[in-house]
């Protein structure tokens, strides 16, 4: 079992500067930005009430996984070999869970909720053994991964479950991991932990959320571009589409940078606003719709930052 470290080894510097986003933590970000586009070609290909649910529950993993890394990162020192290890081991399992989305309601079940479930109880299992016995992170971990164990069960057990119990135990999984955060990570014979405990750094995770968005579109734009360059006739529809894409993808970038929570909010409301229109038009006429909505809440906030 490897030695525990003093806690001067494994923690962040907090000296009231923004802790930076390190190349490391990027690399995580790949790896999401890469399993956020799996579980949008997912909902592509099963664009029914089932399959919205499904796409649903495979974010929430997704981004619940992202998190709970991005959690670890703002705590401990991303550039020591041991934390880096860490955070490597992650990104692995993480790959293999976005390799498995596609067919994780098929046949690739079981590989997705493995790999899942090994990268949320390993990463706190290997932070329970290196800390020190006394540190309140520690018992924070403790508690996290009684709860990480408990959510592996619905995993594993969705996985070997037919069709219609999957959707139900993973959303239970879902449920364990998302709420017990909101309890203090409230565990039987552990207590529960206070956010005096687990305090963590604002700037470094909204940091995180920035790079993560830029990344995530930096792949869509990938993707288009290796798209048109396979089609073999650029017809007006492709090139609508292509302007579609890359506006809404700049557009995006604003309005999630930007701070305007009552634009936000309307912009919100138009998407879910267009749903039922969505069920009579074009894939493509959706599109510009919604790049129309975007266009609109960013130049709201591009007019509402220079007021």
């Amino acid at each position: 079992m490897p030695t525990a470290l003093p806690e001067s080894r494994w923690l962040r510097i907090r000296d009231g500067r923004h802790a930076r986003v390190t190349y490391e933590e990027l690399a995580f970000d790949l790896v999401t930005a890469f399993s956020v586009t799996q579980v949008s070609h997912q909902l592509l290909e099963h664009l029914t009430a089932r399959g919205v649910a499904e796409a649903l529950i495979v974010w929430f993993a997704v981004w619940l996984g992202w998190q709970y890394g991005c959690w670890f990162t703002n705590w401990f020192e991303p550039r020591l070999p041991r934390v880096r290890v860490i955070l490597f081991g992650t990104m692995l399992t993480m790959l293999a869970v976005a390799a498995a989305i596609p067919e994780s309601f098929g046949a690739r079940g079981l590989v997705f909720a493995s790999a899942y479930a090994t990268m949320q109880v390993g990463r706190a299992a290997c932070i329970v053994a290196l800390l020190p016995g006394g540190h309140p992170l520690r018992a924070n971990y403790l508690r996290i991964l009684g709860w990480m164990c408990i959510a592996a069960c619905f995993w594993i057990a969705g996985a070997l479950a037919g069709e219609h119990e999957r959707i139900l135990l993973w959303a239970a999984a879902i449920a364990c991991e998302y709420f017990s955060p909101m309890f203090g990570f409230a565990f039987p014979g552990l207590g529960r932990s206070r956010t005096s405990d687990w305090t963590i750094e604002g700037g470094h995770l909204a940091e995180r959320c920035q790079a993560l968005v830029i990344v995530a579109l930096g792949e869509t734009l990938v993707a288009t571009g290796a798209t048109l360059t396979a089609t073999a006739a650029w017809t007006g529809a492709v090139l609508s589409a292509l302007m579609a894409t890359f506006l809404g993808s700049a557009v995006y970038k604003h309005v999630v940078c930007a701070r305007v929570p009552r634009s936000h909010l309307l912009g919100a409301l138009a998407l879910v606003a267009l749903v039922p229109i969505g069920f009579g038009t074009s894939l493509l006429a959706m599109g510009w719709l919604t790049t129309a909505v975007l266009l609109a809440v960013g130049l709201w906030d591009t007019r509402a930052a220079r007021d």
